[in-house]
């Protein structure tokens, strides 16, 4: 906000304000059905296991929660969020997989990164770190990846399982074809965003 009004300027033609500055994320509206009574008791949970947490596991989970914070204040944070799931696992693909698997009951890892979209974002990580290609990371799927550590944050305290990520694949409201997954948006959602995104087919009256 300081950068806007002090350091941004704005073009007099249209309005338009440039910042010389590094992007900022603008923050998301919380959607549900996530905002309710049951995640501060949930916090208190993960603040209490967390404090009493014995070493070396607690720096670990720490350090995961401090990637998580970075990735969400970042403009891209893919990198910081896929490393998050690493080190809150401590392991790579196939540890988290399995933890997931656990969670979830499924028979093994490989079902269990199918099920959870964890095989596409693995393929994700490995084109962006190898080739350079960002995955298309929507607010949406960002939800979804905090929802993930959620689940496995859990699983490293011991808490029983929310199972956050079977909630938001049948939530309305949230668009992760991205993952492979359906688009349940309500219609009108839809629309406004083929409009906005092919302006030259909608003229106006």
């Amino acid at each position: 906000m300081r950068d806007i009004a002090f350091e941004g300027e704005a073009s007099a033609a249209d309005g338009r304000i440039s910042v010389p500055s590094s992007p900022l994320k603008n923050p998301q509206p919380a959607e549900g059905p996530f905002l309710a009574a049951q995640n501060g008791a949930d916090i208190a949970d993960l603040a209490t296991r967390l404090k009493y947490c014995p070493d070396p596991k607690k720096p670990r989970l720490l350090l995961a929660l401090q990637l998580m914070n970075t990735a969400m204040r970042k403009d891209h944070g893919f990198f910081e969020y896929w490393t998050a799931l690493e080190v809150a696992c401590d392991g790579k693909r196939n540890r988290i997989q399995s933890r997931l698997a656990a969670i979830y009951g499924l028979k093994n890892h490989v079902e269990a990164g199918e099920v959870t979209r964890l095989s596409v974002l693995a393929r994700w990580r490995d084109r962006y770190v190898h080739r350079g290609e960002r995955p298309p990371l929507s607010p949406d799927v960002e939800r979804y990846l905090q929802l993930l550590f959620l689940d496995l944050l859990r699983d490293q305290l011991e808490l029983p399982p929310r199972r956050h990520l079977a909630t938001i694949q049948q939530a309305s409201g949230f668009d992760l074809t991205p993952l492979g997954l359906e688009d349940r948006r309500p219609d009108e959602w839809k629309a406004r965003d083929l409009r906005r995104a092919n302006p030259e087919s909608n003229p106006e009256p």
